[in-house]
């Protein structure tokens, strides 16, 4: 079937070819792209749902709300001094026509990061004389800056006011993104109309080279608007790259799981970008679900997925067990819609890259960085190269080069075109080569991660230790993730610790298990006698907001004792703290459905029973638990009827 929304053109790449053509004749401005990326008027622009009905709306009617919005913004900013305007919003349909009404109005959008502590973003509001801030209702509440805050929603009531920017003149050309801070202080990166050519150009000759990131389900090509979009790699990746060429983008109602899996289904989502985080949850996710179904289905899978990797995912024999073996599995998670998943932002497992391939779907390592853009991901429709990690070879106009030091520099056109921190211009590179601090090795025009420079560990023997590259060998049975640091001791001697994060609620068995588990897996490293201890903690290593390990952050927490930390010697009182607190909680839930004294319910007396509830009661009930916990109980939670049984079963899925 032809992929739809590509006019008389005969097939896709003939398409991107055609747009990218007359895109090339232009000033590249913003302005210009504007135009290219509404031209397609009929496209589906994106589609949302409330749980029940698919809404749709068309490029043609996007670009009307952009207008519409810039008509309304204009005569609010004209007591607004400075250059640049906030975008404090969540992703949404909303979010881009925002975007693109700002450029109108001849401001420069400030893409503020949501997630971001409330202190930072005033400071950085404050620092580039940013006078106005536009939220939505998602963030208005957040958003006590001391600035002009204007709602977005009250952006689009009917108006006589005309529309400005009619000319590329009274349009601004650059955009600014904050950095994610990880490493350093936050900064912020000017990008202009050329820049995102470069970019977008670059995606063309991608479109062509990889036969599997065109693929289309009905026609339609589809992207979860998952990442957000103040972040580079939403920005570029998952929003200009596709909605250059008219492509449909999907929002979510909500960022739980269940939400997130169920609109892939319900929509047929074709392709996914995001950060590792998701990628560990839902494989986390899905080998807990195979465990909990014994170990002679556990050792099966365990078997099949391994024999899939080994022989390749093009075998005839490979295909034949994803077909059938994985089926149930895909039908869990995505469906089988998907045709391209990317993985960026951040170093993934080798192992999260073998079961998302090996179960059938298409995943591929990128890299880029804010102050760079999307450099390059892996094309290869061989599933041994995507799965060995490589991030592939750069994009036709980025080039690479590896020092001496092991640390990638980066060139091209594609990359910020100015830098700034804390209010000054920085220099972005030496001779326009942009250091980006990650050691990377090339192998056969391949390129790998193998770690941050600026997290390097000098041990006090003076071995070098990659955090990274240490993290991603470990594979340990029921964490939840790990970190190693290098926290200095009085003598200012570096004494490597391992942190691993470890389910809330873990009791007694989990946590030796899990502690020897990492004892095992670090003498396999070859660097046990380096690190000078392993500590447990049911604090996340990585916050909601974060897409990489912020390591000097966890360092701080670890030395100053914020952290919770579980040691051989607490381990058995923190587990009974556990099982107390977990208890207490679930019989709190349990008689407030039935109305009873919290003392009248006992560990292990029978809802139904001894506590005389109905199977109305029991439903409420099991609706407490997932409104406490988090955890969706009601699918497959019945028969578990007392508050040691519901305990076990919560602490088999958090």
């Amino acid at each position: 079937m032809k992929v739809n929304g590509i006019g008389s053109y005969k097939d896709i790449d003939s398409f991107v070819a055609g747009k990218l053509a007359e895109y090339d004749k232009t000033d590249k401005r913003f302005f210009d792209l504007f135009s290219f990326m509404f031209s397609e008027k009929d496209n589906v622009f994106c589609e949302t749902n409330n749980g029940y009905k698919i809404t749709r709306t068309t490029y043609g009617q996007a670009k009307e709300r952009c207008l519409l919005c810039a008509s309304n913004l204009a005569p609010l900013l004209t007591d607004v001094g400075g250059d640049k305007v906030g975008i404090y919003m969540t992703n949404s349909e909303q979010w881009i026509e925002v975007f693109w009404a700002t450029l109108m109005c001849g401001k420069s959008p400030l893409l503020l990061n949501t997630m971001t502590d409330k202190a930072v973003v005033s400071h950085i509001l404050e620092v580039y004389g940013v006078e106005a801030v536009i939220v939505n209702k998602e963030t208005e509440a957040n958003a006590a800056f001391d600035v002009k805050i204007l709602k977005a929603e009250e952006l689009f009531a009917k108006t006589d006011d005309p529309v400005p920017g009619k000319t590329p003149e009274e349009w601004s050309d650059s955009i600014f993104l904050m950095t994610s801070g990880t490493s350093g202080n936050i900064k912020l990166c000017e990008y202009n109309g050329i820049n995102f050519y470069h970019q977008i150009k670059d995606s063309g000759i991608v479109i062509k080279e990889c036969l599997q990131v065109k693929k289309h389900v009905d026609g339609y090509i589809k992207q979860l608007a998952f990442l957000p979009l103040y972040h580079i790699y939403g920005l570029a990746a998952m929003y200009m790259w596709f909605g250059f060429f008219s492509r449909t983008f999907v929002f979510l109602k909500d960022y739980s799981a269940d939400t997130i899996l169920y609109t892939a289904r319900k929509h047929k989502v074709t392709h996914v970008f995001s950060v590792p985080l998701l990628w560990n949850r839902i494989y986390d996710s899905a080998m807990k679900t195979i465990k909990n179904r014994g170990p002679e289905t556990y050792d099966k899978f365990m078997k099949a997925l391994d024999l899939v990797n080994r022989k390749g995912t093009e075998s005839l024999l490979s295909r034949i067990i994803i077909k059938k073996a994985f089926a149930e599995i895909r039908q869990n998670i995505f469906g089988d819609s998907i045709c391209f998943l990317i993985s960026g932002g951040s170093a993934i497992s080798p192992e999260v890259l073998k079961f998302f391939n090996g179960i059938g779907y298409h995943m591929s390592n990128g890299y880029g960085a804010t102050e760079i853009g999307i450099t390059s991901f892996e094309l290869s429709m061989k599933s041994a190269d995507r799965v060995s990690g490589s991030i592939g070879k750069p994009f036709a106009s980025v080039g690479y080069n590896i020092g001496e030091d092991r640390v990638l520099r980066v060139t091209g056109p594609s990359h910020a075109s100015r830098v700034f921190e804390e209010g000054r211009e920085v220099e972005f590179g030496e001779g326009g080569s942009y250091n980006t601090n990650d050691f990377v090795r090339e192998e056969g025009g391949r390129y790998f991660m193998d770690g941050r420079a600026d997290d390097l560990i000098i041990c006090r023997t003076g071995e070098n230790i990659s955090p990274e590259q240490v993290e991603n060998r470990m594979n340990i049975e029921g964490a939840q993730d790990v970190c190693l640091i290098g926290p200095a001791n009085d003598r200012g001697e570096v004494m490597p610790v391992l942190i691993v994060q470890v389910p809330m609620y873990s009791d007694i068995d989990s946590l030796k298990k899990i502690r020897a588990s990492a004892e095992a897996q670090l003498s396999e490293t070859g660097i046990r006698s380096q690190v000078s201890g392993i500590v447990l903690t049911t604090d996340k290593i990585m916050g909601e907001s974060e897409f990489k390990k912020n390591r000097a952050g966890i360092c701080d927490r670890y030395k100053s004792g914020t952290m919770r930390k579980i040691t051989p010697d607490t381990m058995e009182a923190d587990a009974e703290e556990f099982s107390a607190d977990l208890i207490a909680r679930v019989r709190r839930v349990v008689a407030n459905s039935l109305n009873l004294p919290e003392d009248g319910v006992t560990s292990t007396a029978d809802y139904f029973t001894d506590l005389g509830g109905s199977s109305l009661d029991y439903l409420s009930m099991l609706s407490g638990i997932r409104d406490e916990f988090g955890v969706d109980v009601a699918k497959d939670a019945a028969g578990v009827t007392t508050v040691s049984g519901l305990c076990g079963y919560l602490r088999n899925r958090m």
